[in-house]
């Protein structure tokens, strides 16, 4: 609404006219423009909070990845150094058996070679535990103070199952919010079209005033002053036909894009279910052999030690049995890990489901 005063001569006398009132614009939506718009304007906004929970999975792939990164790098320290301590006693009982002259001195060597060998190994898994906390602490936006002392603390590492619920297919389309928003551009493309083929027909819009006017003030407000006005405007889009035409042929355009883009990221999410499912497969099946062969391995290495001991076998035994033991459980640990991050590409590749 809006208020206003005039002056203006008339018969070469100064008057005043008083006037107050509103107008209103509307466009008619006879072939359906404004109701394309505001599909299209839905179908963007939409696909902005898809992208956003798009993000949100992604983010907690990477901290939990990161997360089983780190408790990994934690065993393989203790590991390690379990190792470490196992070569110390192996070497001091072969220094404590050459001084007795039960074996020669190559023994006491080879011990000492497996010790360092074993303690080379140490430093790059304290590294790999820093860059993992160090990724923790970014992913989490926090501060180095403000991370939790239980991550620095040693903890297994989860044993993360994967879902039994994978579905058809076609559940993709509904569960990953990639999908979903490129589901809702491809929906804002196709409207676009539909904009710019309107374009081709004439608009019609409404202007209407009402208000009331008057040359006195003192009778401003009485009913006989008001007034009333309605305006119709046609446009025609007939020197436009090329500008029209061009413009419809690049919406088209956008929507094969996007349609071709949405195929690929479908196509995608079935080989990244595919490739999760597979691996998390094989890497517990690994396990189950891996557990087997840590318990022959440790079983191995008592004997070797027992006759070494007593003086049935030679030193290269027990230097074999005790590597292939530790191997056993570096491999052992490896898998588990490797067998909770398939799980967790699993839930990524599904489009969540840590809920």
């Amino acid at each position: 609404s809006a208020s206003s005063s005039s002056s203006a001569f008339n018969n070469n006398t100064l008057s005043t006219l008083y006037r107050a009132g509103f107008d209103a614009h509307w466009e008619l939506d006879l072939f359906g423009r404004t109701r394309n718009q505001v599909t299209a304007a839905q179908a963007h906004h939409t696909a902005a909070i898809e992208d956003l929970h798009d993000t949100q999975v992604t983010l907690l792939a990477e901290i939990a990845s990161e997360y089983i990164t780190l408790r990994n790098s934690q065993r393989q320290s203790a590991l390690a150094q379990d190792n470490i301590d196992a070569q110390k006693n192996i070497l001091a009982l072969t220094q404590e058996r050459y001084r007795r002259g039960l074996v020669a001195y190559l023994d006491v060597a080879e011990a000492s070679t497996e010790l360092s060998a074993a303690q080379a190994t140490l430093p790059l898994y304290h590294a790999q535990e820093k860059q993992a906390l160090r990724a923790i602490i970014v992913l989490l936006g926090y501060a180095p103070e403000q991370l939790p002392i239980t991550l620095r603390t040693a903890n297994t590492v989860p044993a993360i199952e994967a879902t039994s619920s994978v579905g058809l297919p076609s559940d993709l389309l509904t569960r990953r919010p990639d999908l979903r928003a490129e589901q809702q551009r491809l929906a804002a493309a196709a409207a676009d079209i539909n904009i710019a083929k309107i374009d081709r027909y004439p608009s019609l819009d409404l202007t209407f005033g009402l208000g009331l006017q008057s040359r006195e003030h003192s009778n401003f407000l009485d009913i006989d002053n008001r007034y009333w006005s309605l305006a119709p405007g046609l446009q025609l889009p007939a020197f436009d036909a090329g500008r029209i035409r061009a413009n419809i042929d690049n919406k088209q355009a956008v929507y094969e894009e996007a349609r071709y883009r949405y195929q690929q990221i479908f196509h995608t999410a079935l080989q990244d279910v595919e490739n999760a499912l597979s691996g998390f497969y094989a890497e517990d099946t690994r396990r189950h052999h891996l557990q087997q062969a840590v318990t022959t391995a440790d079983l191995a290495l008592e004997l070797a030690q027992r006759r070494y001991t007593t003086g049935i076998d030679n030193f290269l035994n027990v230097i074999v049995a005790q590597r292939a033991l530790y191997t056993a459980q570096s491999n052992l640990a490896d898998t588990e890990a490797q067998r909770s991050l398939q799980a967790i590409a699993l839930y990524k590749a599904l489009g969540g489901g840590w809920q």
